[in-house]
């Protein structure tokens, strides 16, 4: 059973997901070995199968509103980027945001001469 995705939880959603795919052994479908050599025709049947299974298993676990967003791409590893993309990018604007805050915060400063009282 796959977690599911919310707008708070996404970097343990990815370990729990990873693990699970591991444990399929679907992972290889989100990220290929790139040492790998080309797949014969048996195997890309096998690996398309199994595309089919990875992008079924995430668009399950994402909220509505995500899953608009996703439902036109055509692998399991084009939603992982997408996903990838979208909240990693989100992070980076909180970090970001969060940082410029506190130094915000720490140049704020009472002066000497003001009073304690002041509004």
């Amino acid at each position: 059973m796959y977690p599911t995705l919310t707008s708070m939880n996404y970097t343990s959603w990815c370990i729990r997901v990873q693990a699970i795919m591991e444990d399929r052994e679907e992972w290889e479908v989100v990220e290929p070995d790139p040492e790998a050599t080309a797949p014969t025709a048996a195997e890309k049947v096998k690996l398309d199968a199994k595309n089919k299974k990875v992008k079924a298993h995430l668009l399950q676990c994402i909220p509505d509103d995500i899953l608009m967003q996703v439902a036109k791409k055509k692998t399991g590893k084009e939603v992982w980027d997408s996903l990838k993309a979208r909240f990693v990018g989100a992070e980076r604007v909180k970090d970001a945001r969060l940082q410029t805050l506190k130094s915000e915060f720490d140049e704020i400063q009472m002066k000497d001469d003001e009073p304690l009282d002041q509004v």
